[in-house]
């Protein structure tokens, strides 16, 4: 009896690692025109399981359960597909929903901009790539107001002094912190 017991808890304990098991499903995610949709999110549907797909469109991801794939991606409608198979190339099409603006504020907390008490400023790129100035400083210089952008005279690439409404700070530091593209 004990020999039948050991078996039926091995075979139970296989079945269970078995089941456990997922397969791995790979594709590419493309728009109605064929281009690859880049860094679009692919995920199981009705689970938190998730991936994104790379520059290319290309994408693979574990599934654990015999549910569908979702589609997603800024810019693009949402689209759900069954997993048969191991290989799903998938097709979503461009909506013309307007995206909305986010603001990131200097404590890292993305907001509306209708809902953060103060003032905001901001530089259209465009504008500051019109003027022929080769100094980008010299370039910003009255685009914001309250700010005072004072450079070196007579020195190429010499340091520059931004302040920001006035002279004054608590700890001494009066110069502000600058932020381009995550750096």
């Amino acid at each position: 009896m004990r020999k039948i017991a050991t078996l039926f808890t091995m075979l139970m304990l296989s079945g269970v690692l078995a089941f456990s098991q997922g397969r791995t499903v790979t594709g590419t995610v493309k728009d109605d025109s064929g281009s690859p949709v880049p860094f679009a999110t692919v995920s199981e549907s009705g689970t938190k399981n998730a991936t994104t797909a790379d520059a290319n469109g290309n994408f693979k991801i574990t599934l654990k359960g015999s549910g569908g794939l979702t589609f997603t991606a800024a810019g693009y409608g949402a689209q759900t597909m069954a997993a048969s198979g191991n290989t799903v190339n998938a097709t979503i099409a461009r909506t013309n929903a307007e995206l909305s603006t986010v603001v990131v504020t200097a404590a890292g907390i993305k907001r509306s901009e209708k809902t953060i008490g103060y003032a905001i400023s901001k530089v259209d790129p465009t504008t500051i790539l019109q003027k022929s100035e080769p100094d980008l400083l010299k370039s910003l210089q009255g685009k914001v107001a309250g700010v005072d952008i004072r450079t070196s005279q007579g020195t190429p690439g010499a340091a520059s002094r931004i302040q920001i409404r006035g002279n004054s700070s608590f700890f001494g530091d009066n110069q502000p912190l600058i932020i381009v593209d995550g750096v």
